[in-house]
């Protein structure tokens, strides 16, 4: 399957719809970032249950333990 013309195809979208999506993108990790701020006690504590150390995982494992964390209400 030759996939070499598929940004030719995508859609394009204004530059203000481009700016209210990486708005709302941005202002979605910054929540996120203060959630894990005013929560990180609990969450190395819920690490330190799995075998984790919360401080030596990279920024992708964090945001899928936070994001596992958030759904399971734990």
């Amino acid at each position: 399957m030759d996939n070499s013309g598929w940004m030719a195809e995508a859609p394009l979208i204004s530059p203000a719809a481009r700016r209210a999506a990486l708005a709302k993108l941005i202002g979605g990790l910054e929540r996120l970032d203060r959630l894990v701020e005013r929560n990180r006690g609990k969450i190395e504590e819920i690490c330190r249950e799995r075998g984790l150390d919360f401080s030596r995982l990279i920024e992708e494992a964090r945001e899928g333990l936070v994001d596992a964390i958030l759904h399971a209400g734990a």
